[in-house]
């Protein structure tokens, strides 16, 4: 039986010269290098890299619309209470749609607690480049980009779009608890 199919880049791994050559992942890289990870939602305007009507849906299925409103709320909702935080890619997809590029990815979110004393989970987690952290999950990520039109955008004619995150934060937020970075109470447990 005949089924349609189209071209997708695949990429096992992380950043480097292949994944640089493709325009939405240059775009993603420069984006999680010098925007994301640098935690610039206080500092830059969403709209350098992102569509006015950007859509989040947090791993707890919960959607944050409008790109101020994902920019300034819903992003620093989920990566405001670490101290730092870094996307260490592992595995891309991506293939062309007729609006720019959709992609599914996963990576290393490597995690830094801030002001956590060593102790119990006291254990560091070095990034591909060797770098030491707190804590690191694996994630899942799935993101729609758009060629930008009217002013919109970056030097890669990119916006993203959507946004799906896939990830489980319990062991994240037991090692907060461990640390007396949170309190079971703050996680609904008596």
């Amino acid at each position: 039986m005949a089924y349609p199919t189209q071209p997708a880049f695949i990429h096992t791994g992380g950043w480097g010269p292949s994944t640089r050559a493709h325009p939405a992942l240059a775009f993603l890289e420069e984006y999680a290098a010098s925007h994301f990870d640098q935690q610039a939602w206080n500092t830059n305007h969403f709209s350098e890299w992102h569509h006015a009507d950007w859509h989040l849906t947090k791993a707890d299925n919960s959607v944050v619309s409008g790109g101020h409103e994902v920019w300034t709320e819903g992003i620093p909702s989920i990566y405001g209470p670490f101290a730092g935080h870094l996307h260490d890619p592992t595995f891309l997809i991506v293939w062309e749609t007729e609006e720019g590029y959709e992609m599914i990815g996963e990576a290393n979110v490597f995690l830094d607690l801030g002001g956590a004393e060593e102790g119990e989970g006291g254990k560091k987690e070095k990034d591909s480049k060797g770098k030491e952290w707190d804590a690191v999950m694996p994630g899942s990520f799935h993101f729609w980009f758009a060629r930008a039109e009217g002013g919109e955008g970056n030097t890669h004619g990119l916006v993203m779009k959507r946004t799906q995150l896939f990830a489980d934060s319990a062991p994240v937020k037991s090692l907060m608890v461990k640390k007396g970075l949170l309190k079971k109470e703050d996680l609904g447990v008596e």
